[in-house]
């Protein structure tokens, strides 16, 4: 399934499963496969208790955190921060990234708006 359909989908869940209707959500991206440039994508939010019928629940674990500020609009601004992390911070600073999910933030209640705010959260060694 591509990424723009999983948000499609969670639109369509969202209006039947309104536990969710409060939080803000997140990219879940875990498992890349370099050779056929796939992985694992959730959209997710975060939730204690049960989990709705129809989703399903991801752990994230504990660990130390790079976490990049996003401005702008979607997708632009989160592919041009996502390049200026590879192409720049990692390359002059002596962390790695660690086993374990990366993650997209989107606190902001539209991601698409001109002054939008998220975040990216790298695990770090």
């Amino acid at each position: 399934m591509l990424i723009v359909e999983c948000w499609s989908a969670l639109r369509t869940k969202r209006q039947a499963a309104c536990p969710l209707c409060e939080v803000h959500y997140s990219a879940v991206m875990d498992d890349y496969d370099a050779a056929d440039n796939t992985m694992n994508y959730w959209v997710a939010a975060e939730r204690e208790g049960t989990t709705p019928e129809g989703f399903e629940r991801v752990t994230v674990s504990a660990a130390k955190w790079a976490v990049f500020e996003v401005r702008g609009p979607m997708p632009d601004a989160m592919v041009e921060t996502w390049k200026r992390i590879f192409s720049k911070w990692f390359p002059s600073n002596p962390y790695e990234q660690a086993e374990g999910p990366t993650l997209e933030v989107y606190p902001d209640p539209d991601p698409f708006g001109p002054d939008a705010y998220s975040e990216i959260w790298i695990p770090l060694k």
